[in-house]
């Protein structure tokens, strides 16, 4: 007892230090050292308690006594701004310049005035320096990562001035874009960013007045699967059997009730993969907040959970009209009935992304198929502007061959964190440039490596040179002037 209750109060860390010598140099027995062991490692525990909470408090300190610049005048708020004819003024930082680029055209397109920097470090000094709307932050930037820069742009706000922060995270694991809002970011979209999503972050964060063709029409869904739930493991894995499966739609994920209900509300995805036991709000709350919002209208619904069919919770969704349940941990099934979901709305909810489908999809070792470009996708990610569209395939397919080079030489080492990034990397330029061909068999490599299954990898990435050539050789015979009708 006298050692539990030595552990649960460690003391300083000379005495402590002092006895575990003193016991070492008594060759103690294991018994004792183990006690000893679980007082450094209380200790320890004290330690890194106290030191967050120092950092705190200085952070706090640094805010109430970071005076504004007497020549500092005062800013309009974003709605204000709009009001008065001021444009958004918005940052990006990104080490990536073809993903710079990207988020450039689309913010010009949407009457933004934009500057773009590729370090932390850089942002922070033109976020402190000039007045932005809003800035654009990747996590993984060199040197100082997008994550710290977030925290050092916001110690040196004041009360009157606060930026809208943004993440732009490379995968869709839930631990980035917690890491993103905990280090003082408003939201954390995913790349390659999308027009849409854009605007939506600006009208509402900064103002942009809503476009009146979207105020007038009635709300259409978008090609998302949205899957929910609380495990992790789960959310990594099946998200990345689901993207695999389904390319032409993109897998959007949240591991609870409140940011499911959050994103049914700002993607309007076609489908949601719903588990029921999650802590906190459920799945069935989950399904009465679908049902009660008019906006979701339409909305296919599969629930994927591990309770038995005679569970209550189980035979209430029933009850509210859901057929569509697959018991985990049966991925294929899940797949397969994924399927059927998406060929009942194949007619009436045709994704934009055509040649994604199973024909299109390359078989083991092989090519993949389907539009060399696509057109409509390509001009999303520009907002319609053709001559961006243009600039912005050149920078792409500039620094495509390095992509590749250093995605060939990480799965030739094995190194898997490595692979995936520039996976990742690949698969958001080609889809930003309507490269779809390029982009599926980007997504076939990630699929083979996210299964551990390095040789196929590597031999579907020995075809991206020549998908990168059919690329060139389609845009340098595309019919620009056509396109811009």
């Amino acid at each position: 007892m006298a050692t539990d209750r030595a552990a649960q109060t460690p003391c300083t860390p000379q005495a402590l230090r002092t006895r575990v010598q003193s016991a070492l140099e008594a060759d103690a027995d294991p018994d004792a050292l183990r006690a000893l062991l679980r007082e450094v490692d209380a200790l320890l525990g004290v330690l890194v308690d106290r030191q967050a909470a120092l950092r705190r408090d200085i952070t706090e300190a640094l805010d109430r006594y970071q005076a504004p610049r007497p020549e500092a005048r005062a800013r309009p708020s974003p709605v204000q701004a709009k009001a008065t004819g001021t444009h958004v003024r918005a940052l990006v930082a990104d080490e990536s310049a073809s993903a710079c680029q990207a988020l450039r055209v689309v913010l010009q397109g949407l009457g933004c005035t934009v500057e773009c920097v590729a370090d932390g470090q850089g942002a922070v000094d033109r976020a402190t320096q000039d007045q932005y709307d809003i800035v654009f932050l990747s996590p993984t930037m060199p040197g100082l990562d997008g994550l710290a820069a977030a925290e050092r742009i916001r110690r040196r706000e004041t009360a009157d001035r606060r930026l809208t922060l943004v993440g732009l995270a490379s995968t869709e694991e839930p631990a980035e874009r917690k890491a993103c809002l905990s280090a003082g970011m408003d939201e954390c979209i995913l790349k390659p960013v999308r027009a849409h999503r854009v605007r939506e972050l600006l009208e509402r964060r900064c103002g942009l007045a809503p476009a009146q063709d979207r105020a007038q029409a009635a709300p259409s869904l978008a090609p998302y699967i949205l899957l929910i739930d609380d495990d992790p493991n789960i959310l990594r894995g099946t998200g990345r059997v689901l993207s695999a499966a389904f390319p032409e739609y993109r897998v959007e994920t949240a591991d609870n009730g409140p940011e499911g209900c959050a994103l049914l509300g700002r993607l309007r995805p076609r489908f949601v993969v719903l588990d029921l036991s999650m802590p906190g709000m459920d799945g069935r709350e989950v399904l009465r907040f679908l049902r009660e919002d008019p906006q979701s209208a339409g909305t296919r619904v599969l629930v994927w959970s591990a309770l038995p069919e005679h569970d209550p919770r189980v035979r209430e969704v029933r009850n509210q009209g859901i057929s569509h349940l697959v018991h985990k941990p049966n991925v294929k099934d899940l797949v397969a009935r994924m399927g059927e979901l998406t060929a009942e709305t194949a007619d009436t909810h045709a994704p934009a992304a055509k040649g994604a489908s199973e024909a299109d999809r390359p078989a083991a070792t092989g090519r993949a198929r389907g539009p060399v470009f696509n057109a409509g996708q390509a001009l999303e990610s520009t907002g319609g502007n053709v001559e961006r569209l243009r600039r912005l395939a050149d920078m792409v397919l500039q620094e495509a061959p390095g992509q590749v080079d250093s995605l060939r030489k990480a799965l030739q080492a094995g190194d898997a964190e490595a692979a995936e990034q520039w996976t990742h990397a690949l698969m958001g330029d080609m889809a930003n440039i309507g490269a779809e061909r390029a982009r599926n068999q980007a997504l076939a490599v990630g699929s083979a490596v996210a299964a551990s299954d390095f040789a196929e990898a590597h031999a579907l990435a020995a075809h991206l040179p020549d998908l990168l050539d059919e690329v060139r050789g389609v845009l340098a015979q595309a019919d620009w002037q056509a396109l811009q009708a």
